[in-house]
């Protein structure tokens, strides 16, 4: 079956039929081109085969395949049964002649993946057994019994794909694997909401987020600190946000807010914590009739982020008192600071105070421990903290890398989320902090399970370097160095998740390399995309291209080399390229010296009622489509694009770093928003979805024009 359109695959056969006048043929010539038509709509077989019958002629046969893996299927098929004894048929495709054969130029316009012509032999002997091989070989596929399956994709490599669309800013593909975990129950119901919540903070949607039917109820339940750090930003982002002065916010959060969310309040605070989530803790110690010096005391270590409110405490004498060191007990206190330890453990759930709360369980005489476990609450809290591997969690990243490899660790990936939040990549700061992660990281082994382990959560780990506020930050270019290299090892035992590796490329080009690094990353791009592209990987290549542009370029004969090859590449897919990928390349054509995209299209027979550009365009025509960059020339490079594709489309443009009119309005106005930022983390992203709430806003996952249009059309056309 090609496509997963049955209708509209059936009109492309019916379309190629009525190219033909069967009228002329021996009806056996029409059995013939039915009983290989079937495999257009079969989902059995890969791909499609289909006749095009000649007077006087051989007939001559095209294998269709849709997408990659199609491909790869069907092709060991085609050479066991038509190959070279019997036909041209040698394993790979040759050009079509769109503008000499009708048949031809409708197969080009369909966009497949790969379209392979076979021609028999010349000979009668040779044509006949031609066509009964090609017959058995669809009755083969599609009447054998299945006697395998696919090998279903492991929970924890769905989510480090989840975590993938993250970094690529690509909510629907990361919606679409939540749908996946719930239809197959790979993940509790529980988990589910976690990995929802964290779905909806990433892209701010906190109106979203505070009208989920559990968003209350999870606010009373154990949950990881960074659900506990998305939820307080969330009250913080709808009720609290620009509703006026101090006082005010703490009357708000003093008579509304505080009898449902003060158990959102948990300590310690973390680092790397949000403003607004600290400005509850704040809240809570201002505005209180006693006196809080433990939350006091947590405020201000955090004082120079949120400098108004940490003044205001200062000024009412409340900015809390030393706290002793809580591990020195005496005899007599070790139970009830234990049981202490448990309590705040269960209700913080971070990996310090776990430890802290096993340390101190473990100092306890055994009488002393069996009274604490006798007690069926604290042997159910006690239970609860417990690590997997019966060992304290640990301590480090270097402490987690290095037991990865211990087969017992089996909640690494646990333990993975819960450090991300609790040691922010903010934390990195000393080089010598950044030399350590970086040798911890690659010491770890390549074999089992450490390999494994270290492949499913690399995204994670992309996404913790992504939220640094200041990324990408030039101390820590040997992490994202490590980070990538790591990447392209696992791409043989994982694949390639594409959006991380393209956000460590991104901020490697814009923080500058040295001649020999630059030449190895362009390599390394080149290796990503393998000898052959597909049609996903075409505005891969687009938008890497426009960063060789726009970033610094230590050696300018390594970028040339690698643009040839990647124009080389690309000129492979010109026949499968998109409307949006057509007109980019033809721009970036014109930009870096190469032919013009317009001799292709000129080849390129399209119907103007049913292609994509005529889908795209209806979409587009007298819409407003509004673009939030940073990048001014991307922004009008990619309104030039979309004028292209519909003349009547209104683009308008925002560069404002903070909160004006202008971008108020277009917020609220257009039909489609585009938001370009490294990272849907960006400080006007907040503002932008708080003023569309129900409209459209798409997310680019680059800064250039490239990913602006391919935001736009995925969301129109669909597809990967």
């Amino acid at each position: 079956m090609i496509g997963k359109n049955i209708e509209a695959t059936g009109h492309l056969v019916e379309a190629f039929r009525r190219l033909i006048d069967f009228s002329a043929f021996p009806v056996q010539f029409l059995e013939e081109f039915d009983a290989l038509a079937r495999t257009a709509t079969d989902e059995r077989f890969p791909g499609a085969l289909l006749m095009l019958p000649r007077i006087g002629k051989r007939s001559v046969y095209y294998a269709i395949a849709d997408n990659a893996a199609e491909w790869r299927r069907l092709r060991p098929l085609l050479i066991a049964y038509a190959g070279p004894t019997l036909t041209s048929f040698q394993g790979w495709s040759e050009p079509l002649l769109p503008h000499l054969l009708p048949i031809e130029a409708l197969l080009v316009a369909g966009g497949f993946h790969v379209v392979a012509r076979i021609v028999p032999g010349e000979t009668e002997k040779v044509q006949k057994y031609t066509r009964r091989s090609l017959l058995r070989l669809v009755d083969m596929v599609t009447t054998a019994p299945s006697t395998t399956s696919a090998v279903p994709m492991s929970t924890s490599r769905l989510l480090a794909y989840f975590s993938d669309c993250l970094n690529g800013n690509d909510f629907a593909g990361a919606e679409r694997i939540l749908e996946q975990c719930t239809r197959e129950l790979r993940i509790d119901a529980l988990n589910l909401l976690f990995l929802r919540i964290r779905l909806l903070s990433w892209f701010n949607k906190w109106h979203v987020l505070v009208e989920l039917p559990e968003f209350r109820s999870v606010c009373h339940t154990r949950r990881p600190p960074a659900v506990t750090a998305a939820l307080l930003e969330a009250v913080y982002q709808v009720w609290l946000r620009d509703k006026g002065d101090i006082a005010m916010l703490s009357e708000l959060w003093t008579k509304r807010l505080r009898p449902e969310f003060l158990p959102l309040l948990q300590l310690p605070i973390l680092p790397g914590v949000s403003p607004g989530a600290l400005t509850l803790y704040a809240l809570e110690a201002l505005s209180v009739t006693t006196r809080n010096p433990v939350i006091e005391m947590a405020v201000m270590s955090h004082q120079y982020v949120i400098p108004e409110l940490a003044a205001a405490l200062q000024e009412v004498g409340r900015t809390g008192t030393p706290r002793a060191t809580e591990d020195a007990v005496g005899v007599g206190e070790r139970l009830p600071t234990a049981q202490q330890a448990l309590v705040q453990a269960e209700h913080s759930n971070t990996l310090d105070t776990i430890a802290r709360a096993l340390r101190l369980i473990d100092a306890l005489e055994s009488e002393e421990r069996d009274s604490l476990l006798a007690s069926t609450p604290f042997r159910s809290l006690w239970q609860s903290v417990r690590a997997k591997s019966g060992k304290a969690p640990p301590a480090s990243w270097q402490d987690w890398f290095m037991r990865l490899q211990i087969p017992e660790f089996t909640d690494a990936l646990d333990v993975l989320s819960h450090a991300v939040t609790e040691w922010p990549a903010s934390l990195l700061k000393d080089t010598v902090e950044i030399t350590a992660f970086v040798s911890a990281l690659q010491e770890v082994p390549d074999i089992s399970p450490s390999a494994d382990r270290l492949a499913d959560a690399l995204p994670a780990l992309v996404s913790w370097v992504i939220e640094d506020q200041v990324f990408p930050r030039p101390s820590m270019l040997p992490v994202y160095d490590a980070l990538l290299y790591q990447l392209l090892v696992g791409v043989r035992r994982s694949g390639v998740v594409f959006e991380s590796a393209t956000v460590l490329i991104r901020a490697m080009l814009c923080l500058g390399l040295r001649s020999s690094r630059y030449r190895e990353l362009l390599d390394d791009c080149l290796m990503l995309t393998g000898e052959a592209m597909s049609k996903r990987t075409v505005y891969w290549m687009l938008d890497t291209l426009e960063e060789t542009l726009l970033n610094p370029c230590p050696d300018e004969e390594a970028r040339r080399g690698f643009w040839y090859a990647a124009c080389v590449r690309l000129m492979q897919m010109k026949a499968f390229f998109s409307p949006g990928q057509r007109i980019v390349f033809g721009q970036l054509s014109a930009e870096l010296g190469w032919e013009s995209i317009q001799e292709v299209e000129a080849r390129i027979v399209l119907d103007p009622t049913e292609s994509q550009r005529y889908h795209l365009q209806r979409v587009l025509d007298d819409s407003y489509v509004a673009i939030y960059t940073l990048t001014e020339s991307a922004g009008r490079q990619a309104a030039t694009v979309l004028k292209e594709l519909s003349p009547t489309v209104r683009v308008e443009m925002s560069h404002d770093k903070v909160a004006s009119s202008a971008l108020k309005s277009m917020a609220q106005q257009a039909n489609i928003f585009v938001m370009v930022a490294a990272s849907a983390k960006h400080a006007a992203s907040g503002y932008i979805q708080q003023e569309r709430q129900g409209k459209l806003t798409l997310y680019a996952n680059g800064r250039g024009y490239s990913s602006i249009i391919r935001a736009i059309e995925m969301h129109v056309l669909g597809g990967e």
